[in-house]
């Protein structure tokens, strides 16, 4: 009792709501006239010449594809004259947050569909590090209109950074899993944590894991499950946190020494009356030259190739 044959002989396309549905017609023949709609069916999804689509599978026929749109509604009939001969449609469409049943009917294990992706947008807050400047800075010989950094007409960076708004991508991906339990380690494993190796097309480091979401529980299939949204902010040249190396002191050899500066009235050397830019390797910047600035990683490391999404 099996299937001996499927072939698809007719397809089309529809474009509903700016959105492609796809449907097929397939001829499936058996070699026992008493086999199940749902026997013929999983049969059919392992025999040629065109095998019938598993459910929840993308659209893939003839060379034609296309990953949005997932096999969710098959239908099947017997012939009425030929008992061994079947006629199924498959029809593939986009997912789009349907409510999953109650009912306990579907046939199929919700935890083996794929990965649903999308993508949203977040806004940080980013320093302006460089500039054209509108006016002419004779004093640092700085023409008007000249890209260079964020100074006064003295060459000194501002005390405070002036930020500003950065948009940068977070991917989304939708999972079921069987039990929070599995949700809430994802969350303990990688929490705050970033990529230890190239994720997606972003080098290590660009990839930030923002959390981990639950749905509550869903029934189908015979199942209990949850639906885990994960997000994870990309930025090129990845999260280090940057410090403008200055101070109230500065190294001079192995000595920490105060900051100071010659007062032109009395001719001696008084505190600054604001942080000094330093080297690297302590030492004061000297005069007119750019501050250095440090960064800092302060978020861990993990392999984000084991989350399965």
């Amino acid at each position: 009792m099996s299937v001996t044959d499927c072939m698809c002989v007719k397809n089309g396309m529809q474009l509903v709501n700016r959105e492609f549905v796809y449907s097929a017609k397939y001829v499936i023949k058996t070699d026992d006239r008493s086999m199940t709609g749902h026997q013929v069916l999983s049969g059919a999804t392992l025999v040629g010449p065109h095998p019938f689509p598993s459910y929840y599978a993308t659209f893939v026929l003839f060379g034609d594809s296309d990953a949005n749109a997932f096999m969710k509604q098959p239908t099947i009939d017997q012939d009425e004259e030929n008992g061994s001969v079947w006629v199924a449609t498959a029809t593939w469409s986009p997912i789009k947050g349907e409510e999953e049943s109650d009912e306990h009917t579907s046939r199929e294990d919700p935890l083996l569909r794929p990965v649903i992706y999308s993508r949203e947008w977040e806004e940080i807050q980013i320093p302006v590090e460089k500039g054209w400047n509108k006016e002419e800075l004779p004093g640092i010989e700085r023409d008007a209109e000249t890209l260079g950094p964020i100074e006064n007409a003295a060459g000194q960076e501002p005390s405070t950074p002036i930020m500003k708004s950065k948009r940068i991508p977070v991917m989304i991906a939708e999972k079921n899993y069987a039990t929070l339990a599995e949700i809430d380690a994802i969350e303990q494993t990688y929490g705050d944590t970033l990529n230890n190796a190239t994720y997606a097309t972003y080098a290590k480091g660009e990839c930030c894991f923002r959390g981990i979401n639950a749905s509550k529980p869903k029934y189908e299939g015979g199942k209990r499950y949850y639906t885990g949204t994960i997000r994870v902010a990309c930025q090129r040249g990845g999260w280090d946190y940057e410090m403008v190396n200055r101070g109230w002191k500065y190294l001079d050899g192995d000595e920490l020494k105060e900051a100071q500066v010659l007062d032109p009235t009395t001719n001696e050397k008084v505190p600054v009356a604001e942080p000094v830019n330093l080297e690297l390797d302590g030492s004061e910047t000297p005069a007119g030259q750019t501050g250095k600035i440090i960064n800092y990683r302060h978020r861990p490391y993990t392999n984000f190739g084991a989350l399965g999404v």
